[in-house]
């Protein structure tokens, strides 16, 4: 028999139990790790120095981070072993009633008002609601009905200023904020991972995390990083709920990571069911064939992604032009890239066919301007934009129309976060364009677009059409 015993966000196992079963079912492997030292080294009895995974469980005491108590204890059923939990956490009560909800301006949705009451009920957890159902207003329901001490981490600096004018406008309240150079304590604070990261050896943040009662993680897929997850560790916050309309999926395997910090997926609403109920638009998707000219064989990924997609003229000219006829169109623009130099090579030919666009990344250009210009781009003042992967998840544009996908790329995660772009209502348009672009000029480039062509064709809500010849399948080694 073994034992399992809660508190906050550590668990630990007791008692009588096949620790390897539970070690397996707890950690994940290392990507690239057999390139290591360590993994390659071997013992005098001929077993490795590290066999490649990330462990979650810790020995000597068998600690784990307490999301994974349902993994754990599935791992111990499959191996027979009963299993009793006690749960030493104190949860405060919500301090409001449910009926305090209603008094935010616009309301909740009927899915919003469900994921709170789920959030409160299971008291840790990821809400998973599809991009652009309104998770900060989610959140901001959330922390309405359990006035307790809340800290809400997100990503970046832009995402700081946002979820705090969204919480101040909905609460009526001042907001504490962290980060961007700023350290405003209260009730409720808004918090960078990077500054948060980089102070947990101070008091003042320990303290601070102490004092939570509430921790929302927002685009909680990227509590598996290091700083983040270390963060999220060091909060001791009873309630622990994560926001995200990807939460797993992550390329590295460490889903995991997450999952410990937070818990499993306790609600969901997907982007199909926001579109039937009005919420969300339908994405068409166009993938353009991209043949010609073609990266040499022997290129490795760098230097076919450069001359694949970040200098071709050809490729280039293509999103330019089709970026052209939709804004002649009088449609609402966004252009979205992974590199600058690829951002900055794609405004000059903007320009040079007459659109009207501007630029926006993360290096050398402050938070007040790119405020500034979202802020005119989403009244419509500029109608076209140029971004790096800054735009990639969660900021507010809620009028874009016409979305080009230039970067390639092959992750789950930001394909759906980049689609989820402009796929709010309330603009003119009924339907989101889409435009991706199937690199067939290398095997490296031609299996990302696969990747991407795979996730789309996963989501029941993607309409895919096709201009040219119908799209092949790239591992087909056409190239």
């Amino acid at each position: 028999m073994a034992r399992i015993l809660v508190k906050n966000q550590f668990a630990q196992l007791e008692g009588d139990f096949p620790r390897d079963a539970v070690d397996r079912a707890t950690s994940y492997p290392v990507r690239g790790a057999s390139f290591t030292r360590l993994y390659r080294q071997k013992r005098a009895d001929g077993t490795r120095l590290w066999d490649g995974r990330q462990h979650l469980l810790l020995p000597p005491a068998n600690v784990f981070p307490a999301g994974l108590l349902d993994i754990v204890h599935r791992a111990l059923a499959r191996a027979d072993v009963h299993v009793e939990v006690a749960d030493a956490t104190h949860y405060p009560p919500p301090a409001h009633a449910v009926e305090v909800l209603h008094a935010l301006p616009g309301g909740l949705r009927p899915y919003q008002h469900e994921g709170i009451a789920r959030a409160i009920m299971q008291r840790r957890g990821i809400v998973k609601i599809a991009t652009g159902g309104g998770k900060t207003v989610l959140a901001a329901g959330l922390l309405a009905q359990l006035g307790l001490p809340s800290l809400v981490l997100v990503d970046s600096k832009d995402l700081l200023h946002q979820t705090r004018e969204v919480l101040e406008r909905h609460l009526g309240r001042p907001i504490g904020a962290i980060g961007d150079s700023l350290w405003q304590e209260g009730e409720i604070v808004v918090g960078t991972v990077a500054t948060l990261a980089a102070r947990l050896h101070e008091p003042r943040t320990r303290t601070l995390l102490r004092s939570r009662q509430v921790l929302i993680a927002d685009e909680v897929h990227h509590g598996a990083s290091d700083s983040a997850f270390r963060v999220l560790m060091a909060c001791p916050a009873p309630y622990r709920i994560g926001l995200s309309a990807t939460p797993t999926g992550r390329s590295d395997n460490a889903d995991l990571r997450t999952l410990g910090a937070i818990g499993p997926v306790i609600y969901e609403v997907s982007a199909e069911e926001l579109i039937e109920s009005g919420v969300l638009v339908r994405p068409i998707i166009e993938f353009v064939p991209i043949d010609a000219p073609l990266v040499p064989r022997g290129a490795d990924y760098a230097t076919a992604y450069r001359l694949g997609i970040v200098e071709s003229m050809p490729r280039n000219e293509i999103v330019a032009h089709r970026a052209q006829e939709f804004f002649a169109s009088g449609h609402q623009v966004l252009v979205l890239v992974r590199e600058i130099e690829h951002g900055r090579r794609l405004l000059e030919l903007l320009q040079a066919v007459g659109v009207l666009a501007e630029f926006l990344c993360g290096l050398g250009l402050s938070a007040d301007a790119r405020k500034e210009a979202l802020g005119r781009f989403r009244s419509g003042a500029l109608r076209c934009v140029v971004a790096t992967e800054i735009l990639d998840e969660a900021i507010d544009i809620p009028n874009i129309d016409a979305l080009l996908l230039a970067g390639g790329g092959k992750s789950e995660i930001q394909t759906i976060q980049r689609i989820g772009r402009g796929m709010r209502t309330g603009k003119r348009a009924t339907v989101l364009s889409v435009v991706d672009f199937a690199d067939l000029t290398h095997r490296y480039l031609a299996r990302h677009s696969l990747r991407r062509l795979e996730t789309y064709q996963r989501e029941r809500a993607i309409r895919i059409v096709y201009r040219g010849e119908p799209i092949t399948d790239p591992r087909e080694e056409r190239v």
